[in-house]
């Protein structure tokens, strides 16, 4: 309960940040007046606080906790603490259709979306038949991931050389942004998110048994198979909503379910909450530092992320290789 206490005080405090402080040359005292009285504000003031930062925070809210559940999910299901929307190629194949419905449906919210969804889809099912072909270790399906990842990512740069003008930003698609949140993309994937949440948390008493295996869980009456493959069919929603709006941000899915459970041995919902909040932390951290770091220029925040998740991706993979 303390881990979530913190947890939402830090997102408060974080959010607050990112909405009162920037590179305007507005004064804090003024914004945080304009917040409470928006009727009475400047429309240049208004317009930094509604129309930019606050749009930027609700979209670290909606990757933060799609991405970091993504995870949580995946590593769940697939029994592997290494699996990750990024490492299984999940956010790759999610932006790659997303810039495939940009050449064939325009800015269509709705086209995103579903794209989106078919582009993670269709990658975690060719990760599932390269692993089946190859072996079925835990190690084979992660080398599988990272192979389809790359494929996906060779499609993505093709497309940014062949078509450029798909992406508004090529470089904070590429990266990972929230810069230039298009609002009725981040409404759309706000509500799949929240709707994913909710059946998760329903199916939460079903999840908890997949260390079991699937015929211990059976014996004890839960479908376990059946619900092993929803909570994959919800990990890749969450994963492709946070690729609509935010871009390719890496490793999310990877760093905050692990601390998580390092720090944390509570029940699989506890579970969710926690890498929801800190999931969202983590972006919302990124994205302050990555608007302030280089002023007046701004990283996209994936960049940063990467810079932290590269590194606990190794010591994952070196711990493992020294308990085995």
């Amino acid at each position: 309960m303390s881990l979530a206490l913190a947890g939402i005080a830090a997102l408060l405090s974080l959010a607050a940040a990112s909405l009162l402080y920037g590179n305007s040359s507005v004064d804090t005292s003024t914004l945080f007046s304009a917040f409470f009285d928006k009727q009475n504000a400047d429309q240049t003031i208004s317009m930094i606080l509604y129309d930019i930062r606050l749009p930027r925070v609700l979209a670290a809210v909606v990757c933060g906790a799609g991405l970091s559940i993504s995870g949580l999910l995946l590593q769940e299901a697939l029994g592997n603490n290494l699996a990750s929307p990024s490492v299984m190629g999940v956010t790759n194949g999610a932006g790659l259709f997303v810039l495939i419905s940009a050449i064939l449906f325009g800015n269509s919210v709705i086209a995103k979306s579903f794209m989106a969804f078919i582009g993670a889809l269709l990658t975690i099912t060719v990760v599932f038949a390269i692993s089946r072909y190859a072996g079925s270790a835990k190690s084979t399906l992660v080398l599988s991931g990272v192979a389809a990842s790359a494929l996906m990512s060779a499609g993505i740069n093709l497309i940014v050389v062949m078509k450029p003008d798909t992406v508004y930003d090529k470089m904070a698609f590429q990266l990972g942004s929230l810069s230039n949140v298009h609002k009725d993309i981040l409404a759309v994937s706000a509500v799949l998110i929240f709707v994913s949440i909710i059946i998760t948390v329903i199916l939460s008493k079903g999840i908890e048994l997949f260390p079991l295996g699937d015929d211990v869980a059976h014996e004890l009456g839960m479908p376990v198979r059946r619900y092993r493959v929803i909570a994959l069919f919800l990990s890749v929603l969450f994963a492709a909503a946070s690729v609509s709006v935010c871009g390719l941000i890496s490793f999310v899915g990877l760093i905050v379910p692990n601390l998580i459970r390092q720090i944390s041995r509570s029940s699989f919902a506890d579970k969710l909450l926690l890498s929801a909040v800190w999931g969202i932390n983590l972006i919302l951290a990124g994205d302050l530092l990555a608007k302030n770091i280089m002023y007046p220029y701004e990283l996209p925040v994936g960049m940063l992320i990467s810079l932290l998740g590269a590194p606990f991706f190794i010591i994952m993979i070196a711990k493992k290789r020294m308990r085995g």
